[in-house]
């Protein structure tokens, strides 16, 4: 609109042109100077107004468009400042998360260092239950004959059976059970039942499970090559028919996992 108003304005002012250009060839300085005169006159009555109502006009059009940026402007602003908010606490978050995980694993192998501490000394003051102190025990430690319901006799002859059992380390074998055993010693497996809970004071499984680990324990600690073997590989060698069986049962009698132990015997055997 502008540029049309602009093209008027210079046809406009080339016609005064002409006029003041003719009337120089007819030597009428007076008239030349006048239309001239009125020529610039005019164009700055003219001219004056009409820019301003144009400036008007373009206020008019643009204002909305100014206040609209400036609240983009404003709203981009108070998202920046919502974002670094976020970003700061989720940074926050993360720390705290990096440090609850640091310290969590401080504590995991203090408490792994301390387990593997208790189970050496006791290795070493020989307090890791023998044979031959489970077999003082049975005889020392006898709970009432009644109170089981079985034979006295019956009783001495298989805790006999469990010491022998124990000495050739029978309960290395995958296969054992309850009704295995007392096939091999030619009982009822209730009255062996009875007789493991009530002098070894566990159940049957618990019972094999921690004379599995107690081997288990003092064979990593005296051959290093054990040491080297894949848990699958220890859980095989101590009678167990999987790793996470023997995985465990080596955590519930020694209170720290394998892999843990291994690591530690390493670095003991390092340093």
């Amino acid at each position: 609109m502008l540029y049309e108003i602009q093209i008027v304005l210079s046809f406009i002012e080339f016609r005064f042109s002409l006029l003041a250009i003719n009337y120089t060839f007819v030597r009428n300085q007076i008239v030349m100077i006048s239309y001239t005169h009125y020529n610039h006159e005019f164009l700055l009555l003219f001219t004056i107004p009409l820019y301003a109502q144009n400036l008007k006009k373009d206020l008019t059009y643009i204002t909305p468009y100014l206040v609209l940026e400036k609240e983009n402007v404003i709203q981009s602003l108070t998202n920046d400042q919502t974002k670094s908010y976020w970003s700061i606490g989720l940074l926050f978050l993360l720390v705290i998360i990096a440090l609850s995980f640091g310290i969590y694993q401080y504590l995991i192998k203090k408490r792994q260092s301390s387990q593997f501490e208790k189970i050496m000394d006791k290795s070493s003051n020989n307090e890791i239950q023998t044979v031959e102190i489970n077999k003082q025990e049975t005889k020392t430690t006898k709970p009432g004959i009644e109170g089981i319901g079985i034979n006295e006799e019956l009783v001495e002859q298989i805790l006999e059976k469990l010491t022998h059992f124990e000495l050739t380390k029978g309960y290395l074998g995958s296969n054992i059970t309850v009704q295995s055993l007392s096939y091999t010693f030619e009982t009822n497996s209730k009255y062996i039942s009875k007789v493991v809970n009530s002098y070894k004071e566990k159940t049957f499984v618990q019972y094999i499970n921690d004379l599995r680990i107690e081997h288990a324990l003092e064979s990593l600690e005296k051959d290093p090559k054990l040491q080297k073997y894949t848990i699958r590989a220890l859980a095989i060698e101590f009678g167990f028919n999987n790793a996470e069986s023997f995985s465990t049962a080596f955590y519930k009698k020694s209170g720290i996992k394998p892999v843990n132990f291994i690591k530690q015997l390493e670095k003991t055997t390092n340093s």
